[in-house]
C-alpha cells in the first residue's frame, strides 16, 4: 500500500534560525517558487556574510489517519534538484531532512521519546553523506556522491520506523539515498535502529532543506516534484 502526500515544494515554507539550527545563522535564508523544471520549483537560496553561514526552510505536515508509521512504517522523500556549476562552488552542506513526531509530547515541559529524526546530509568538506546516530550528531556512511550540475536529478531517502511489539514504535533507520543514478543502501557499520529522539513537539511530519555556504557568499539550490510516499514496504 501507497500513500502519497504530492507536491510538497509548491506548500508553505518557514524559515527557522538561531544556534540550535546553525551557528553562524544566515543573514537571509528564502524559499520561493520560480518558472522552473515542470511548473514551479521551490528555489532556496542562502546569503550570508560569514563562512558557514546555515539556516533551514521547514514545510510541516500531517501524519494523517494510517501514517503513523505503525501500519506505514516506510517513508521516502523524492525530489527532483537543480544545482548550477557556479552554485556548487560555494555549497558547503547539502542537507535534506524527514523528521516524524509519531506521538505529541503531553506538554512543553514533559518531552518524550517520539521523533524519527531522517536528517541526511552531503557533507562536501568530507565528500561523506552523513545520517544521524546515537547519540544524535551526524555519522559518516562509506557513500561519497558525485552531485551532477547544470541538470535536474533524482534525488531520494528512505527511512524506517521500527515497530518491535505492542508497545510501539521505538526506533528508526535511515535505509538509503540516491542520488542520479548513484544509490547507497545504509548496512553496518551505518547508525541502524537508533533509539527514536526525545522532544516536546507535537504529532507531524517536517521537511527540512538547509544548504552552507563554504564561504561568505551566496548559494542557490531548486527543488521540484516534491513528494512524500508513505509504505507498508520498503520502497524501490
Amino acid at each position: 500500500m501507497l500513500v502519497i502526500d504530492q507536491n510538497i515544494h509548491l506548500l508553505p515554507w518557514s524559515r527557522e534560525t538561531g544556534p540550535s539550527i546553525n551557528v553562524p545563522p544566515a543573514t537571509n535564508y528564502t524559499a520561493t517558487n520560480v518558472p522552473l523544471g515542470s511548473g514551479k520549483a521551490l528555489l532556496v537560496t542562502n546569503y550570508s556574510t560569514q563562512a558557514n553561514g546555515a539556516d533551514l526552510v521547514t514545510c510541516k505536515r500531517p501524519l494523517y489517519a494510517g501514517l503513523t508509521g505503525v501500519t506505514l512504517p516506510y517513508l521516502r522523500l523524492r525530489c527532483k534538484m537543480f544545482i548550477s556549476s557556479i552554485d556548487m562552488l560555494n555549497l558547503g552542506r547539502l542537507e535534506t531532512d524527514t523528521k516524524v513526531c509519531l506521538q505529541s509530547a503531553p506538554n512543553s515541559s514533559t518531552p518524550i521519546a517520539n521523533v524519527a529524526n531522517g536528517s541526511t546530509q552531503l557533507n562536501r568538506s568530507t565528500g561523506f553523506w552523513q545520517i544521524d546516530g546515537d547519540p544524535p550528531g551526524w555519522k559518516n556512511t562509506a557513500f561519497k556522491p558525485v552531485l551532477p550540475a547544470d541538470q535536474w536529478f533524482d534525488y531520494y531517502h528512505d527511512l524506517y520506523m521500527n515497530q518491535p511489539g505492542p508497545t510501539g514504535i521505538a526506533s528508526f533507520t535511515v535505509r538509503g539515498v540516491g542520488f542520479g543514478a548513484q544509490r547507497y543502501q545504509t548496512a553496518a557499520p551505518d547508525p541502524q535502529n537508533v533509539p527514536l529522539q526525545t522532544t516536546n513537539w507535537q504529532q507531524v511530519c517536517a521537511v527540512q532543506l538547509q544548504l552552507m555556504v563554504l564561504k561568505a557568499g551566496t548559494v542557490n539550490v531548486a527543488y521540484d516534484q516534491m513528494d512524500l510516499v508513505w509504505s507498508d514496504q520498503p520502497i524501490s
